[in-house]
């Protein structure tokens, strides 16, 4: 028991009894739940999954917001010895379905804004395939057996418990009776805490069974089934140990170093990166997690971030790059705003300060940074704080990023505000961090050095190791690589050898430790001659030398040259045509295209291989988005679905017409955009 997380749980709750460690927000206000009551709220749970016959090893799956509940009822199932199954509320419902058929949850945890996705995932009667690997390089799947569903397996669908009480009882009965499920098949966790509380005072041995399940437990016991998001392959089910999810939240503890500092959890709790550096990590250094005000759906909580940022008044804050990308796009627009006067000294301060942070790693001669101490002194002294405070609060001391690739101009940028953020390097499968820039180790562009329990190698195709600055594919060794894929030991014997984890990105150390993403290995461009390249820094290239172009996807599979598929911001194209009196769709095109390309002419931009630019683009007609698969639950482009769903564009980038981006295609679409209101 000393290395589960039962024992975490335990030790977090006797070393801060009354601390704050979940808050979520009421109609009266925040409402806090201690460590201490959080760890008997889940126990109380745990007696009330025993008391009904649930056993140690089976399934719970949680689909839901983050919220203090969320935490209680997932440490509930722990604490009876369950597995958790944290699932994606962006999944759809033949997702959803394939899922807790997958992992054979016997109990639902759902909040009550997603519990008609929970509900039409179980009720809808069907067929289900449940594909298991057949091994062959080919990566073909040999056909199974179907499996006659109602919803989930052969067994009766599983019970619910809804996490909050935000519907009436009246209401909830109303939905599962119109879906034909027994409606004494759903329970409010605040019930079943009350009921699992009367049950240990009534039933002594319930509380004596969970201890000795908690003694039951080893290191590698199974805490969690954690499927991926598949940005380039169909999800697996990622079984994560005790073990792991310990030595990483520690490794994270270590080095962040937040000391009873205030978060606000703006990411959805099932993913990896929060699960372990939020949850976890708050239970060795008495963290306080706010939850972000969700309680009118996913559009109410993205309205409520910057409210709910000055009602917390955070230390530091856990981001993705797109949600960095779009409070930078907030901040340059409300400095323009400001006025031109404002506007120079903002930019100066941050190409001064940008100048003096070198890599972050490196600074510049003494010298050098007196003489930009000017510039940068009259931003930082006038204008960053107040910048800082209105958008994150008086507190805050840093960001850490991670989810996706970071652009290091968008590192640069807020570190130079005053702010660092801190990319990090991670992935499901080790629990997820493997490395991390950190406060006085830090260099712009890289996800800084291996967490202190991590190993990390750089491997050619042959497994053999790769000197610094080579690149290749990058290996994790540690307590925190997982168990394996849950039902799929083909992928686990491809994925891990002799302890070590073949993640399939491809990466490089440097001369001084730090690592360097440069993509999926599935993901690479591959030319008609079989060679290969990153498309990720060709993205960034272009993205960050235009403010006209949202979304890229650089696309080449055994072709002459790469294409894009490119989203244009139709507002930000509006006004530039407005501005250069542009009238036509084909002028503003034409313009688009020397945007598109800017990347060549900017000194900031890396330069890809001549061969490796893109030679055309097409305009898709909408964003990429969660709700077509093209995007995942991180904002990172799920590039094999993108393919799919914009095969016929990729492909008319090959032909005569579309080799050029200045096609009729393009024009129509670029003309639709710029007619919408």
């Amino acid at each position: 028991m000393e290395e589960s997380l039962i024992a975490l749980i335990n030790d977090a709750a006797s070393s801060w009894p009354s601390g704050a460690y979940a808050l979520g927000k009421t109609d009266s206000g925040w409402e806090a739940h201690s460590f201490g009551e959080t760890r008997d709220k889940a126990r109380a749970f745990a007696a009330w999954l025993l008391d009904r016959g649930y056993s140690p090893g089976q399934k719970g799956a949680i689909l839901g917001e983050g919220s203090p509940e969320w935490i209680q009822g997932e440490f509930g199932l722990l604490f009876a010895g369950l597995v958790s199954v944290p699932l994606s509320a962006k999944l759809t419902i033949d997702e959803l379905r394939y899922r807790l058929s997958h992992s054979e949850s016997a109990i639902f945890l759902v909040s009550s804004n997603l519990l008609d996705k929970a509900l039409a995932a179980l009720a809808a009667p069907g067929e289900a395939d449940i594909a298991r690997p057949a091994g062959g390089d080919n990566g073909l799947r040999a056909p199974q057996a179907k499996t006659r569903t109602s919803g989930i397996t052969d067994a009766p669908p599983p019970a619910l418990v809804c996490l909050d009480s935000n519907l009436s009882r009246e209401k909830l009965r109303a939905k599962v009776k119109n879906t034909g499920l027994d409606w004494d098949s759903l329970t409010f966790l605040s019930q079943a805490i009350e009921q699992g509380k009367t049950a240990l005072r009534d039933r002594p041995g319930l509380a004596n069974r969970m201890d000795s399940i908690a003694r039951s437990l080893r290191p590698d016991s199974l805490a969690f089934i954690c499927y991926t998001s598949g940005t380039s392959d169909n999800p697996k089910a990622v079984m994560l140990s005790h073990r792991n999810i310990r030595a990483n939240s520690h490794d994270a503890f270590v080095q962040f170093h937040t000391p009873r500092y205030k978060t606000l959890i703006v990411l959805p709790a099932d993913h990896a990166f929060i699960h372990t550096v939020a949850i976890f990590t708050a239970l060795w250094c008495g963290v306080a997690l706010y939850f972000l005000d969700s309680r009118g759906g996913t559009m109410a909580g993205i309205r409520n971030i910057a409210g709910n940022i000055q009602e917390c008044q955070p230390d530091f804050m856990l981001t993705v790059p797109a949600l960095s990308a779009n409070i930078q796009k907030r901040i340059l627009a409300g400095v323009k705003a400001k006025g031109p006067i404002l506007q120079r000294i903002f930019e100066a301060g941050i190409e001064a300060e940008t100048e003096r942070l070198g890599n972050g790693y490196r600074r510049p001669s003494l010298a050098r940074r007196l003489g930009l101490l000017p510039a940068s002194l009259i931003a930082r002294l006038f204008v960053f704080p107040s910048i800082r405070k209105k958008v994150f609060g008086s507190r805050i001391k840093f960001c850490v990023s991670g989810g996706a690739r970071s652009p290091a101009d968008q590192e640069r940028f807020f570190t130079a505000l005053g702010l660092p953020l801190l990319a990090g390097y991670g992935l499901t499968e080790a629990s997820p961090i493997v490395s991390a820039n950190v406060l006085g180790c830090a260099k712009f562009g890289t996800v800084g050095k291996p967490m202190p329990s991590v190993r990390v190698a750089i491997l050619d195709e042959a497994g053999n190791r790769l000197a610094p600055g080579q690149p290749g594919e990058i290996a994790v060794l540690g307590d925190s690589v997982m168990l394996g894929y849950y039902k799929n030991p083909y992928d686990t014997a491809r994925a891990i050898s002799d302890g070590w984890l073949r993640t399939g990105d491809l990466g490089f150390l440097d001369e001084e430790g730090f690592l360097s993403v440069l993509g999926r290995i599935r993901s690479l461009l591959i030319s008609d001659a079989g060679e290969k390249y990153s498309p990720e820094e060709i993205e960034e290239s272009i993205l960050g030398s235009t403010e006209l172009i949202e979304q890229v996807m650089v696309w080449c599979d055994h072709k002459k040259y790469p294409c894009a598929l490119v989203w244009p911001d139709p507002e930000k194209i509006k006004a530039f045509a407005a501005a250069n009196g542009l009238d036509e769709p084909l002028e503003v095109l034409r313009a688009l295209i020397g945007e598109f390309y800017a990347f060549r002419a900017d000194p900031r931009a890396k330069k890809p291989q001549k061969a490796w630019t893109p030679g055309t683009f097409q305009i898709i007609p909408a964003p990429f988005n969660e709700k077509d698969g093209t995007l995942n639950s991180t904002l990172k482009i799920v590039r094999h679905r993108a393919a799919l769903v914009y095969g016929d564009l990729l492909a008319y980038s090959y032909t005569p017409e579309g080799s050029n981006a200045d096609n009729p295609r393009n024009r129509k679409t670029l003309a639709s955009l710029l007619e919408k209101p």
